[in-house]
């Protein structure tokens, strides 16, 4: 998925900033050109990675992401950036896939790695210390 991202960032001119893939559902922070992008680039992108899962499971036609259940917003201030970042690098803490913010490093299916290795671990733990993990969740909804 990490690679539908890329290619569908680049055919919609989307920044994508953090992102984390999950068993069920996944997370993207992006900056958009246009508000009317927004549902056509999650349409490609839930599109494309449907057929992908439906063949590696030889199940075709299966519905894997669920239109209408994602959550945007609007982000209005660093503050609120830097939130959002941490949540979805956190992500897979939340989901007890793994066990601690240390073993992020392990975890292949987010942005992570690639921050870890472009400013460091530390840096990144600097910006969690900063502005530590809120729980976005609105009653289940994710």
């Amino acid at each position: 998925m990490k690679k539908l991202f890329i290619e569908k960032s680049r055919v919609f001119s989307v920044a994508i900033k953090a992102w984390a893939i999950l068993n069920n559902h996944y997370h993207l922070l992006f900056n958009l050109n246009s508000a009317e992008t927004l549902s056509r680039f999650i349409g490609q992108i839930n599109g494309a990675s449907s057929n992908f899962f439906n063949k590696v499971d030889s199940t075709m036609k299966r519905k894997v992401w669920y239109k209408g259940k994602y959550w945007d917003t609007c982000i209005r201030s660093e503050r609120d950036f830097w939130l959002r970042f941490n949540y979805i690098h956190h992500h897979p803490v939340k989901h007890g896939i793994i066990q601690n913010i240390d073993e992020l490093g392990n975890y292949e299916f987010s942005s992570w790695n690639y921050y870890s290795k472009r400013y460091g671990k530390e840096w990144l733990l600097s910006a969690f210390e900063k502005y530590p993990v809120v729980d976005f969740t609105v009653r289940g909804i994710e």
